[in-house]
C-alpha cells in the first residue's frame, strides 16, 4: 500500500464511530442502572421506539479516550418508563393504545478540566395505534454540567432523567 493510501486507510480507521482503532474505548450505558426492574417490562399500552436522527450513538465524548454506546436503547427504556403512568391512567380512553417516537436529535458530550457536560435533544412523537392519528409533538433539550469524570455515565443518565421528567409533564397537557 503506498502512502496515500496507508494514510486514506488511517483516516477511515479513526473516523469510524467513536474512534475505533484510535484508542477509544466504549462506555455501555445501560437504563437499569437508573431505573427500578419493574420499570422496565414492556408497556402493551404503548409502543415507543427510538431512532437516531441527528444526534450520534455511539458518542463520543471530546476530551476523553472513551465514547457511550448505547445511547438510543438506554434514552428509549427511560422514556417507556416516564410515559407508563400516563398510559395507565388513560387506558380506557384509548383501547387500543398509542404508539411513541423519541428521535435522537442532537448529543453532545465533553470532558475538560475534570468535569463533564452533556447535552441532549430529542422530538417525541405521539400517535394513536388506532387509524394512527396524530396527537401531539413535543421537542426537548437538556444540558447537564459539572459532574466528577470518575462516574463517567451520570452526566447523560442525568440529562436523560432530565428529559423524561418533561415528556411525562408534557404528556400531561396532550390530549389521550
Amino acid at each position: 500500500m503506498d502512502h496515500i493510501g496507508f494514510m486514506s486507510f488511517a483516516f477511515l480507521v479513526c473516523t469510524a464511530p467513536f474512534g475505533a482503532g484510535c484508542g477509544h474505548s466504549a462506555i455501555a450505558l445501560d437504563a437499569g442502572v437508573v431505573l427500578p426492574v419493574d420499570a422496565r417490562s414492556p408497556d402493551p399500552l404503548m409502543d415507543v421506539t427510538g431512532t437516531v436522527s441527528g444526534g450520534r450513538d455511539p458518542l463520543p465524548v471530546d476530551g476523553a479516550p472513551y465514547a457511550f454506546s448505547n445511547l438510543t436503547t438506554t434514552m428509549t427504556e427511560m422514556m417507556a418508563a416516564a410515559v407508563r403512568p400516563w398510559g395507565a391512567r388513560h387506558a380506557k380512553e384509548r383501547r387500543a393504545g398509542w404508539q411513541m417516537k423519541i428521535d435522537l436529535l442532537d448529543a453532545q458530550a465533553e470532558l475538560r478540566g475534570g468535569l463533564l457536560r452533556a447535552e441532549i435533544e430529542i422530538r417525541t412523537t405521539l400517535r394513536s395505534r388506532d387509524g394512527l392519528v396524530s396527537l401531539g409533538q413535543s421537542q426537548n433539550h437538556c444540558k447537564v454540567t459539572g459532574v466528577d469524570s470518575r462516574d463517567p455515565p451520570s452526566a447523560v443518565y442525568r440529562c436523560l432523567e432530565n428529559l423524561a421528567r418533561d415528556l411525562a409533564g408534557w404528556l400531561e397537557t396532550a390530549h389521550p
